[in-house]
């Protein structure tokens, strides 16, 4: 990949969720690339995990594009430095996070989002329909089941909804798998439930007569997906085109599908119509 000047004299970065390169290694023909991914993405996950499992993948990417990919995990606040001062090219970050940076710099654009169910990015807390519950403040205090891995988006929506972090505004039951988040409230393990619109569906399918005892209170609206993001100044179109073809073909292979479907991926597509609309007022309606 071609880079400017200023390009080859920005260094690397250490990095997490969202996928990252670094200008002067793609400088070079024979220059690794590396590819940060934000802890958001991977909520619930360490760092030393996700570098490990994330490798057949890096290697069908680095096969694709015929350069070598190093993949790291980083926090927002790090990416963001990194991605502002010209170290990153690339960054795979939530689609919140993407909404709050490009809402800041207009040269910060989507190149691909990731292939989702319908309801992944949507948040439903629920309760048993005998509930006094009518909002999600009404459950200030209970017991709040939610699986082991919480998706940041969740956790996110939960504290902007009651001004306190998740963990201080209910009493947490972690269960295993969204299943047994939401059989904890028929069970009276729990007063409600946290999981995502995409869980919910399934459960219903799976047992539609226990799902009928439950009602939601409280539901997020639907987030973008995760997002790969660029900087205009700091890329150049046929280096570009080259990463995108590889996310986009990655699925297509079985390692790259399993380790995508371990990090529930399906994998990346084309930005969908309207997605630009939908960061401009998420980021409006969830300012950081």
């Amino acid at each position: 990949m071609h880079l400017s000047r200023r390009a080859l004299l920005s260094s690397l970065l250490a990095g997490t969720a969202g996928i990252t390169i670094s200008h002067s290694l793609l400088a070079r023909d024979d220059a690794p690339v590396k590819v940060a991914l934000l802890e958001s993405v991977f909520s619930g996950q360490s760092r030393d995990k996700v570098v490990e499992q994330i490798k057949p993948f890096a290697d069908i990417i680095q096969k694709d594009t015929g350069t070598k990919a190093i993949f790291d995990v980083m926090p927002l606040a790090q990416a963001e430095s990194e991605f502002k001062a010209g170290k990153i090219q690339l960054v795979i970050l939530t689609g919140l996070e993407y909404a709050w940076l490009q809402s800041q710099d207009k040269k910060a654009q989507a190149l691909l989002v990731a292939s989702i169910d319908p309801g992944a990015t949507r948040t439903v807390f629920v309760v048993k329909q005998d509930d006094a519950a009518k909002d999600l403040r009404d459950l200030l205090g209970a017991t709040m089941a939610v699986p082991e891995r919480i998706p940041y988006l969740s956790s996110f929506y939960a504290s902007m909804m009651t001004g306190q972090g998740l963990d201080t505004a209910f009493k947490l039951v972690k269960t295993d798998n969204v299943d047994d988040t939401i059989e904890a409230v028929l069970d009276g393990k729990a007063r409600g439930a946290m999981v995502t619109a995409a869980g919910m569906d399934v459960f219903k399918e799976r047992k539609p007569g226990r799902a009928k005892k439950l009602k939601v209170i409280n539901e997020s609206p639907d987030f973008p997906p995760a997002t790969v993001m660029y900087h205009t100044d700091n890329v150049d179109k046929a280096g570009l085109e080259k990463f995108k073809k590889a996310l986009l073909n990655a699925n297509d292979k079985p390692e790259g599908s399993r380790v995508l479907t371990l990090f529930k991926l399906k994998g990346f597509e084309v930005l969908p119509e309207g997605f630009e609309k939908q960061v401009t007022e998420i980021a409006k309606r969830f300012p950081r």
